[in-house]
């Protein structure tokens, strides 16, 4: 019962936040692609946790998650035309590479964590 309150409060807070937005197919298209891509990480980090790498560390997988999700991201952003538009002067600036420290920070402690959850949840 709560689990179906849960979600149903969810689906009626989605349609409160898009009530009078426009609907698109291209963006159609990139929530369904978010979530194929969402199910396949999902399962396939669980198979790599519990068959084939289930010797390593958590801070391996971290390591490795982390390091296959950087290469997309350059492609994506020379693709986008992101890298041509780089300015030193902004993203080496104090307050910018705090930044990127604190947020470097955290998304590791959630992916370590994460990856623990998960190992035990699957095991």
């Amino acid at each position: 019962k709560t689990m179906i309150a849960a979600l149903s409060l969810l689906v009626v807070g989605a349609f409160v936040y898009a009530w009078g937005s426009s609907i698109s197919i291209v963006g159609i298209f990139a929530g369904i692609l978010n979530m194929f891509l969402a199910i396949s990480d999902r399962v396939i980090q669980r198979r790599l946790l519990t068959v084939e790498c289930k010797d390593l560390s958590a801070s391996t997988c971290v390591l490795v998650n982390n390091a296959m999700g950087f290469f997309p991201c350059i492609l994506v952003g020379f693709c986008a035309g992101e890298l041509q538009e780089y300015d030193s002067s902004t993203w080496l600036s104090v307050p910018s590479i705090l930044l990127f420290l604190m947020s470097g920070l955290a998304g590791a402690g959630l992916s370590y964590f994460g990856i623990g959850v998960q190992r035990e949840i699957s095991a």
